[in-house]
């Protein structure tokens, strides 16, 4: 059987060539799954726009209202987009992922790092990438936090 690999990463990443070259290496030889995410970019609108928000212990961030919760997803899929045919245009063969669930039809933003920790049981393998200078500690199944800095 084939492995199959989860790589969460950060969406400040999405424009590191090291971020496109780690997934490629792993691309070769397993079924990859991008997960991308977009915190900053997020934080940025809310901060911006005066919408109100507040991380929850364990969870991740609640944002109030429901048109700040589209425009997240919006940049979530703005994100995911960018990913996806950065690896088209680049010939790597994976599936990228948003941090989204819809539940009963409710719009349910999911911390990525949480949500990578939660089914990394489902994955041979699953990496984190971050930039070098946040600290990160997942307690989930056969996870790796990698730093990527180009």
């Amino acid at each position: 059987m084939a492995d199959n690999v989860l790589i969460k990463i950060s969406g400040d990443l999405i424009n590191k060539d090291g971020t496109y070259r780690f997934i490629r290496e792993h691309s070769m030889n397993a079924f990859v799954v991008v997960l991308v995410g977009g915190g900053s970019d997020i934080t940025d609108f809310l901060r911006e726009n005066g919408s109100n928000s507040r991380f929850v212990d364990g969870t991740g961030r609640f944002i109030e209202d429901f048109e700040a919760r589209q425009e997240a997803r919006n940049i979530l899929e703005r994100n995911q987009h960018y990913v996806q045919d950065k690896l088209v245009e680049m010939g790597i063969n994976a599936v990228v992922e948003i941090p989204v669930r819809y539940v009963g039809g409710v719009l349910c933003h999911e911390n990525g790092d949480n949500m990578a920790t939660a089914i990394s049981i489902n994955f041979s393998r699953t990496y984190v990438l971050t930039l070098p200078e946040r600290e990160k500690e997942l307690d989930g199944y056969n996870i790796e936090v990698v730093k990527i800095s180009d």
